[in-house]
Formats: structure tokens, sequence, C-alpha cells
């Protein structure tokens, strides 16, 4: 989807790592309770810590963004509708 993305202090996390935290439950390493609680967890932490955002990398590139407030994110094909 084109969006626009503010992410101004993103952390940068490994694919591998991201596909561990990912499949946490898939591979019966964690309950779908005990992910989603690392997840919110690791998330808290990381905003504690003034990241706005996540870049997912893969050699050396970012792969995917993961943006944690819904106000960084803005259609790059819609108008933007005034709040």
């Amino acid at each position: 989807m084109p969006v626009h993305l503010s992410i101004q202090n993103p952390y940068e996390m490994s694919y591998k790592d991201f596909d561990d935290m990912a499949m946490a439950v898939f591979r019966k390493e964690k309950t779908e309770e005990e992910a989603r609680a690392h997840s919110l967890s690791f998330r808290n932490d990381l905003i504690r810590q003034g990241h706005d955002g996540i870049f997912i990398m893969h050699r050396g590139r970012p792969l995917e963004y993961v943006a944690f407030h819904p106000h960084q994110i803005v259609s790059a094909i819609s108008p933007r509708i005034p709040q």
C-alpha cells in the first residue's frame, strides 16, 4: 500500500530477530498470550528509549517498516481527511 511514514527515530531490528519473535507461537515456544505480552513490552521499552518505530533490516537495508502510532501513517494516494 503506498503510504508516507513519519518514523524519526527507528529501532533497527534484524530480520532474523523479527522472524524469531513473529514465529514464537507457530514454533510452540510461546502461547499467543505470552507472545502478545512480549511484543507489547518490547514496543513499550522501545518507546521509553525514544524510538517511534522499527525498521526490519535485511542485507543492510530496511525490508519492512513498523510505525508505533496511526498518526505516523498517511495515504500516498488519497487526500488526508481533516480532523
